[in-house]
């Protein structure tokens, strides 16, 4: 998720303003990733297996549209020349509507994939939050930042990294830091990954993106 300029400043100066204060009040900071979390929970891999049905069933049902479609300008294309002048408007309304349709289809179907995944990985969201939570009330951590997806932590202690303690409570292996580094990228294609669906429009292919995760 990208977060807007003027945001990120005033998370920067809450940011300030709490190490500060923690400065003075001696209070403990940790930090932790909790994409990597979520990426490590078997949920996750579950909701994956399922928004992956998910996408296929729209993406077939998709395609028969475009079929039909097409199989309408085929013909508009072979007869075109037989038709009389009311036959041929008839067909272009028709045609019309049809690609109308297709593109209602295509726009609902992105916020369809959008809407499933965040359904799906909800859970997996608030099992690992409540892993952090209880980890940092556990060891004292009277703040937990984020080092993950768009934040803006750039150096840190690495003791009060508690991404471990929190795989630890999860009963789960952390992964090697190469294999960090890997969930870090296939993080960022998930929330960018570019579905690319054919559709047709006026007698030609062009390419549609719907973003997705598999």
């Amino acid at each position: 998720m990208n977060i807007p300029m003027k945001s990120k400043f005033f998370i920067l100066v809450a940011l300030v303003t709490s190490l500060s204060f923690a400065a003075q009040a001696q209070l403990k900071i940790g930090y932790t990733n909790i994409d990597l979390i979520v990426s490590q929970l078997p949920e996750t891999r579950a909701a994956e297996n399922e928004f992956t049905s998910f996408e296929t069933k729209l993406g077939q049902q998709f395609q028969a549209k475009q079929q039909e479609l097409q199989v309408k300008q085929d013909t508009y294309e072979k007869t075109a020349a037989t038709l009389t002048e009311e036959q041929m408007l008839a067909l272009q309304t028709e045609l019309q509507t049809m690609y109308n349709s297709l593109q209602q289809f295509q726009a609902e179907a992105q916020q369809s994939l959008t809407r499933k995944r965040n359904e799906l990985l909800q859970p997996a969201y608030d099992k690992a939050q409540k892993a952090i939570e209880d980890v940092a009330k556990e060891n004292g951590y009277t703040y937990v930042f984020s080092d993950g997806n768009g934040a803006i932590l750039l150096v840190a202690p690495e003791q009060d990294n508690i991404t471990n303690l929190v795989f630890a409570k999860l009963g789960i292996t952390p992964p090697a830091d190469g294999e960090k580094r890997k969930l870090y990228y296939r993080q960022q294609l998930i929330d960018n990954k570019i579905f690319e669906t054919l559709l047709f429009q006026k007698g030609r292919v062009f390419l549609c993106s719907i973003y997705c995760f598999n």
